[in-house]
């Protein structure tokens, strides 16, 4: 729920990941890097993608180029975070 709770507009969706990683780690668990969180729109899977661990950059370079380490979140987007 820390998470959840830190959902608000101009929050950095890597702030989410530092939350969900330092959350797993404490209570003896990883993340799994190739599943995220994302955006819902008309698809249910779209961007953006919001990773589950503390990092400066997304992992592959199209997501990259797509929202670098300073986006954040908007009001009126919905997230699905795992």
């Amino acid at each position: 729920m820390q998470a959840i709770d830190a959902v608000k507009p101009g929050v950095r969706y890597r702030e989410l990941g530092n939350i969900i990683q330092k959350h797993a780690q404490a209570n003896g668990f990883s993340v799994v890097r190739s599943y995220c969180g994302h955006g819902i729109h008309k698809l249910f899977h779209t961007a953006p993608n919001v990773p589950h661990y503390a990092s400066e950059y997304y992992p592959n370079i199209w997501i990259f180029l797509f929202m670098n380490k300073y986006s954040s979140m908007s009001q009126g987007f919905l997230y699905c975070i795992h």
